[in-house]
């Protein structure tokens, strides 16, 4: 079962992904991760490697590369779907991330690689430990308190 701190995390990511293509409210995320707005987001970077705002802006670039090869709609219309107010800025943003141009991506039909969205989950990995013959049985937990 997950815990209360995974389920929130992962709702971030769902109202993230419902939201690419829209405005993204920070204050919204604080509210369901149930913290801050600064540490949510400075709790992300540490776990992430990665700030938020870069979290988000790679996944819009990767979806606005989806729409280019599988939409005919125009590049500046994709450019402002995903928050950006010119088309020299989204094609920057896009050669920036992609490697090439979103009109050479949708000539080409390019086929690189996207950021995958995150999804959080607890994995448990115990490393260390020694022989367990060295440990005696102890009956009581008393006699530990008492020596």
């Amino acid at each position: 079962m997950e815990t209360t701190w995974l389920k929130r995390m992962n709702l971030v990511m769902d109202y993230i992904e419902d939201n690419l293509d829209g405005k993204i409210d920070y204050n919204k995320i604080a509210m369901l991760s149930a913290s801050a707005k600064g540490m949510f987001q400075r709790i992300f970077a540490i776990i992430t490697d990665m700030t938020l705002a870069e979290y988000i802006r790679k996944r819009k670039l990767t979806q606005a590369a989806f729409d280019i090869l599988n939409t005919n709609a125009k590049i500046i219309d994709i450019a402002v779907k995903y928050g950006y107010n010119s088309a020299t800025a989204f094609s920057a943003a896009f050669k920036n991330f992609h490697g090439i141009t979103p009109s050479y991506a949708r000539a080409s039909g390019f086929q690189g690689e996207f950021f995958q969205r995150f999804t959080f989950t607890l994995t448990l990995s115990i490393k260390g430990g020694s022989d367990m013959q060295q440990y005696r049985n102890i009956e009581n937990a008393e006699d530990i308190l008492h020596k």
